[in-house]
């Protein structure tokens, strides 16, 4: 009687891993979505110029602005850290440096615009258009190194 259960088991087992393999197979045979620099280019400048126009007492919508430009951000910078993973094996010494050079610097412009989001939200009134202003550059210079991670790739 103790046979059946572990036959049960055994027989399910086998089938989650027919399915497993299956679904790996097949996502990998499935290219992933592109990821291009032009093509957030204008997405960017729109929120930016969006966050540059708001008031202090539209801080909330600056706030929301900032984040979805961060979350996204942190989206390409995922898809292209998948993207040098993919390419690792077939890059040679000194393209692996420089698209490592790359992603680090992508990393630090990442985290000067994590500051300034930060100023954004918590940021006092009177620093308000200061803020603003940081902001905006810091997005725009963390676009100029996502676009340089991305031509080293």
């Amino acid at each position: 009687m103790k046979t059946r259960p572990v036959k049960t088991f055994i027989t399910v087992v086998i089938a989650l891993s027919g399915f497993l393999i299956t679904s790996a197979a097949f996502s990998a045979s499935t290219p992933p979505a592109q990821t291009t620099a032009r093509a957030f280019q204008g997405k960017v400048a729109d929120a930016v110029q969006a966050i540059k126009s708001y008031s202090v007492a539209q801080r909330d919508r600056a706030v929301e602005r900032a984040k979805a430009i961060l979350d996204d951000f942190d989206s390409r910078i995922k898809d292209l850290e998948s993207r040098l993973s993919q390419k690792w094996g077939q890059m040679d010494q000194a393209a692996r440096q420089e698209a490592m050079s790359a992603m680090s610097s992508l990393r630090k412009q990442r985290n000067a615009a994590a500051e300034w989001y930060g100023w954004l939200k918590h940021g006092s009134n009177q620093a308000w258009e200061d803020v603003k202003t940081g902001f905006s550059k810091s997005a725009h210079d963390l676009e100029d190194a996502f676009r340089k991670a991305y031509d080293h790739i």
